[in-house]
């Protein structure tokens, strides 16, 4: 009975001494942690406090977040209102704290390895999954086609349209395409994986019935004869250079066969040889990766593929002017001091931004777009630019009522594209019109 209590009281004191250890470890961890995250905090507070006092007194918003003159000309934050600015703020502190973990990616490339060596195909909380290609892929359980109003969708588009119409100008809707499809992809049973293309299917569906004119470019890579790895990325959810450029060439010769646009008579700017495409070794972990780390599918880095035009063009961007790689390209992205903060893909354009411009000098008498887009669409709008003199670009959850009709009535567009992948085919892309669209059958 003796030995049977001692070694009771042994096992109640190492209870207390394991969790004295497991809180020390913590406050260590803390401690470490807010040393890192203290400074962001500041810097935070500071501009939210500088972008209310703007507001406060009228004043256009020009304090922001962003670290350099470049990235400020494609900052995403939200100062439409005082709300919207305490908002912001509050996330941006959320985010100083959860990167300022100490020795955080340490952990997160742990959590991967282990995820890895006990077997399983989905990560933290089913937010990614494998295929059995080892490509990383959303996650989801609740998406399905009745979720949102695509009727809806098509009624605005509808409006959008018309309005556009009455000063000679065109509406197209583009449609990009999944990664994961059942056409070149194959998952792990029991996993929902993020496949869209009925939803995409639902709103190409009512466009038909409404009569907006819509290209799929799913069936573009369907026909292309690309393997998959030519189209997307086994880290990333957007899609290669090359497969864009397809979907540019794609998109010219329906302007050209619908609208008699006249683009690109001679194939000189659809001619793939005449455009530098570079693959550049083990440098790419896209945001999927860097969300689980590169440990739980351990294959490494990837190859980031870019298209850089072999003839010149003198643009303006964003207050950047010169040739492509003075503007809109931006080779600056392919390198890096943290792999987990690296963005290869903002190569174009720099990913996506909440508004931006472009000017060709070398054709005043292009034509005049506006593209209505999420991150996709970059690429393609690079290949646009030589048939254009102004192109407009908003990212589509920015796209808001006033925005549009105020574009439409500045500036008579020849044409109007909006061009969503198939996750973003969400209300929160469909701000414009949605309270006096057509209410029609």
């Amino acid at each position: 009975m003796k030995l049977i209590e001692k070694i009771k009281n042994i096992e109640h004191k190492e209870k207390y001494v394991y969790t004295a250890m497991f809180f020390a470890g913590m406050f260590s961890l803390s401690i470490l942690s807010a040393k890192n995250s203290l400074p962001e905090i500041k810097k935070t507070a500071t501009v939210a406090t500088k972008q209310l006092q703007q507001k406060l007194k009228g004043e256009k918003v020009t304090a922001t977040y962003a670290a350099s003159a470049t990235e400020d000309t494609t900052s995403s934050d939200d100062t439409s209102t005082l709300e919207a600015i305490v908002s912001t703020g509050i996330a941006h502190v959320d985010n100083n704290i959860t990167t300022s973990v100490y020795k955080r990616y340490d952990w997160i490339e742990g959590y991967g390895t282990v995820n890895r060596l006990v077997g399983k195909k989905e990560i933290d909380g089913f937010s990614y999954a494998l295929d059995k290609k080892n490509a990383y892929n959303s996650v989801n359980f609740w998406v399905t086609v009745p979720d949102h109003d695509y009727r809806r969708y098509s009624q605005q588009l509808l409006t959008l349209k018309n309005e556009v119409g009455k000063k000679g100008g065109k509406l197209i809707f583009m449609g990009f395409p999944n990664k994961f499809d059942s056409t070149w992809d194959s998952g792990y049973s029991g996993i929902p994986y993020n496949d869209y293309n009925n939803q995409m299917d639902e709103l190409l569906l009512w466009n038909r019935r409404y009569g907006i004119d819509s290209i799929d470019f799913r069936t573009t890579l369907k026909n292309s004869g690309l393997t998959w790895k030519e189209m997307f990325y086994k880290t990333d959810h957007h899609w290669t250079g090359k497969a864009a450029f397809l979907a540019f060439k794609d998109l010219v010769g329906h302007l050209n066969d619908k609208y008699d646009a006249k683009l690109d008579p001679n194939g000189y700017y659809r001619n793939i040889n005449n455009y530098e495409i570079k693959w550049h070794k083990n440098i790419f972990l896209g945001a999927s990766g860097r969300s689980v780390g590169v440990s739980f599918a351990n294959e490494g880095l990837e190859d980031f593929q870019t298209f850089k035009p072999k003839f010149d063009c003198n643009i303006t961007w964003n207050k950047m002017k010169g040739n492509y790689t003075d503007t809109v390209l931006i080779p600056s992205k392919l390198k890096y001091d943290n792999l987990y903060e690296s963005d290869p893909y903002g190569y174009y354009m720099n990913g996506v931004c909440q508004m931006d411009q472009i000017i060709n000098h070398n054709n005043k008498d292009g034509l005049k777009v506006l593209w209505i887009r999420d991150s996709f669409a970059s690429p393609m709008i690079v290949d646009s630019i030589p048939f254009c003199s102004q192109i407009d670009c908003v990212w589509g959850k920015y796209a808001t009522d006033d925005y549009v009709k105020k574009a439409i009535k500045n500036t008579d567009y020849d044409y109007v594209f909006v061009a969503y992948g198939t996750v973003d085919l969400l209300p929160n892309f469909f701000h414009f019109y949605e309270n006096d669209y057509p209410k029609k059958d």
